[in-house]
Parts: C-alpha cells; sequence; structure tokens
C-alpha cells in the first residue's frame, strides 16, 4: 500500500512537471513577443519631458495616454486570440469553446475602444 502511494505521487509530479515545461515552452515566446511590442510605449513615455513643463496636469495626462496605448494594444490582441478561439472551436463543434472565444473579442473590442469612447465623453483631451 506505502509502495503504491508512492509511485501515485511520482505519476502524479511527473505529470505536473510536464504541464509546466508545456506551459513555459509557450510563455516564453508569448513574452517575447510581447515585450518586442510593448517597446515603443516606453519611448511613447518618454516623449513627455518634466522639465519642460512642471504641470502636474501635462505629466498625468503623459501616463494616462501610455495606459490607453496600453489597453488598446493588449485589446488588439485580446480580440484575435477570441478571434482564433471561436475559428479552433466552431471547426471542432465545441459550443463552450465558441462562447469564449466570442467572450474574449467582445471584450478586446471594448478595450480597443475604450480611448475613443474617452475622447469622445470627454474625460480625457
Amino acid at each position: 500500500m506505502f509502495l503504491s502511494k508512492q509511485i501515485k505521487n511520482i505519476t502524479t509530479n511527473d505529470f505536473v512537471q510536464r504541464k509546466q515545461n508545456k506551459f513555459r515552452k509557450i510563455l516564453t515566446p508569448v513574452l517575447a513577443t510581447a515585450g518586442i511590442f510593448a517597446s515603443p510605449l516606453v519611448s511613447f513615455a518618454a516623449k513627455v519631458n518634466v522639465s519642460d513643463s512642471s504641470d502636474m496636469g501635462t505629466v498625468a495626462g503623459g501616463i494616462v495616454d501610455v495606459i490607453i496605448q496600453i489597453t488598446r494594444y493588449a485589446g488588439i490582441v485580446l480580440l484575435a486570440v477570441g478571434f482564433i478561439r471561436f475559428l479552433l472551436a466552431k471547426a471542432s463543434d465545441n459550443s463552450n469553446g465558441m462562447n469564449s472565444g466570442v467572450m474574449n473579442a467582445m471584450c478586446g473590442a471594448a478595450m480597443v475602444g475604450f480611448g475613443p469612447l474617452l475622447k469622445l465623453a470627454g474625460i480625457i483631451s
């Protein structure tokens, strides 16, 4: 009985280890790609020169612009991922996957439209 518990723990740990390795293989290129796409935002944020305009509104406006840009880019990625998930689920006739894909795409579209909506409402300029 003790031996069977040890064997079960070893197989469970091996399974978890394989899943973690697979996750790391997927996560590394995703983070690298995100870093490449986020690098223009760093240069965009560096354009705010505090010494020329020491007004806090200008600095806060620059920070808000950076946050809106990040939200827009994340929304584009989420929209694309949702569309791909929907197509893959549609091909395999998976209704739960299709719902999940549509929800991801809708959230991505909302994130893309967040900045223009705030500008249209007059909250930001």
